[in-house]
């Protein structure tokens, strides 16, 4: 079974960032992206996502 992947716009050039978080959040967030057969890095896209959604910003 493969897990659900990212599907964002191949046009927009991609970066990788880093983030520090507690062992156990980092727990309970693979937990949760396997039993919604998501990739982790893809539900973190998600959650990045629907956060920026919250607090717009217009970027030139």
């Amino acid at each position: 079974m493969t897990s659900k992947q990212s599907k964002r716009d191949t046009e927009e050039k991609t970066v990788q960032i880093s983030i520090r978080v507690a062992e156990s959040v980092r727990k309970e967030l693979k937990l949760i992206s396997v039993k919604e057969d998501k990739s982790l890095n893809f539900l973190l896209e998600e959650i990045v996502t629907s956060y920026l959604k919250k607090y717009p910003v217009k970027i030139n």
